[in-house]
């Protein structure tokens, strides 16, 4: 389920799903995994993408997610600060 997804990495066309149970790996492009799974993930960087219900911390150039941290490339940087604040809002201890 999209719901069980942390983040999704890509190491040129090898992408890796990262959920909290296990990876899944496959070929492809991450610009295309971007539209399938939709506006509840960001774009972070050109490698990464994070599911914004999963970041617990934004700080400086980086997320972190438990214990991974991501980092946040200045390109992406703007953007980013207001899909995750979009994201906080939408949270149901916020609502």
């Amino acid at each position: 389920p999209i719901k069980d997804i942390r983040y999704v990495h890509s190491d040129r066309r090898l992408v890796t799903i990262e959920t909290n149970q296990r990876s899944y790996t496959f070929y492809g492009k991450l610009g295309d995994v971007e539209q399938d799974l939709g506006a509840g993930f960001i774009r972070i960087h050109k490698r990464y993408l994070v599911r914004a219900q999963a970041v617990d911390q934004v700080e400086g150039g980086q997320v972190k997610l438990r214990e991974i941290i991501l980092p946040i490339s200045r390109t992406h940087r703007p953007a980013d600060m207001q899909g995750f604040a979009r994201a906080l809002l939408d949270r149901e201890e916020f609502r």
